[in-house]
């Protein structure tokens, strides 16, 4: 029956029969001392800003996770944080600066790919990932053993295009300071992929190096979906482009499927006596959507599980237009 569309519609109608989660966005973490610290900064007030982040100097992933969302709330007032700082000289609030301006940078630029960014933003995206250099080197001098510094180095790094080099040098710092650290990871691999002047194969290589260093309960296996997720995407684009309808379908069930063996080992890992992390709901996001489109229903379902409520842009913004729509697509059958 399903042959002639009846099946898809009673699926259909079961679907819309449920209640669909509410999910948050742009809060993939559970931390309440920081979405205080947030409001708070948010209406002007910077001390408690500064304290969540002193608090976490020993911390690196809470106190790297944390400079990032403090950075964002900072956005359009990065000059007068530094006005601040010039005064205070604190490592804290030169690391705040520093994240405002990235955030700054980044925003100026968007989402798209390279070839979308006109010469005029492209420019004016660059200044201003300059500009956040000398805070975070300022930071790190003051604060010599912070791997948080450096590891916001790497985008500003990425985005201006420095030299293999370089990007190594920074690398080796980060890893002599915190070796398991989840968003230097994250943004090595970034660095590895094609999109940025790396190749699939190395990325794949370095995602692969992730789990097999990563200890059993730690979620830095999830490079191994974000890689994936990484190589997908410029297939869908290209098949979008072609408007190959066809293609776009086997490409959404070879591509994970293919690799859905290696997911799972490194799924299991992590899930070997997991311990409590800030980059927990991230980690779930990555599996739980690499193992909705790889068909696992168990594995799906253990990872959408694990979301919780949160939900992160990144992998469900690669598997279509809008983010939310597209978890509740892959998601409603595994539920």
């Amino acid at each position: 029956m399903g042959l002639f569309g009846w099946g898809k519609r009673s699926a259909a109608r079961k679907e819309a029969a449920l209640p669909k989660p509410v999910m948050i966005q742009h809060r993939t973490y559970d931390d309440p001392v920081l979405d205080a610290a947030v409001a708070e900064v948010s209406e002007g007030s910077l001390q408690a800003g500064l304290t969540v982040l002193a608090e976490c100097r020993e911390d690196p992933e809470t106190r790297t996770l944390r400079a990032a969302v403090l950075g964002k709330t900072a956005i359009g007032h990065s000059d007068e944080l530094t006005t601040i700082a010039e005064q205070a000289e604190d490592p804290d609030l030169w690391l705040l600066v520093g994240e405002a301006r990235i955030q700054e940078a980044w925003a100026i630029r968007g989402s798209g790919s390279g070839a979308s960014v006109g010469a005029d933003r492209a420019k004016l995206f660059h200044s201003t990932l300059r500009r956040a250099v000398e805070p975070l080197h300022r930071s790190a001098k003051l604060l010599p053993k912070d791997a948080a510094p450096w590891v916001s180095l790497m985008p500003v790094a990425r985005g201006l295009n420095v030299d293999r080099e370089q990007h190594d040098d920074l690398w080796r710092k980060i890893i002599d300071r915190a070796p398991m650290l989840y968003p230097a990871h994250w943004q090595r691999l970034q660095y590895l992929a094609a999109k940025w002047g790396g190749s699939e194969e190395e990325m794949l290589a370095f995602a692969h190096g992730c789990v097999d260093k990563s200890p059993p309960g730690n979620p830095l296996v999830a490079m191994l979906p974000l890689a994936h997720f990484e190589t997908y995407l410029p297939r869908f684009r290209k098949l979008l482009e072609e408007r190959s309808p066809l293609k776009i379908a086997t490409l959404q069930v070879r591509h994970f499927a293919k690799v859905a063996e290696d997911l799972a080992e490194a799924a299991d890992r992590w899930q070997t006596g997991p311990q409590p992390h800030v980059r927990d709901h991230e980690a779930h996001n990555l599996f739980a959507a690499a193992f909705c489109m790889a068909m696992d229903k168990d594995r799906a379902k253990i990872h959408l599980d694990g979301m919780g409520d949160r939900l992160h842009g990144i992998p469900w913004a690669y598997l279509g237009a809008d983010v939310l729509d597209e978890y509740h697509q892959r998601s409603a059958k595994y539920r």
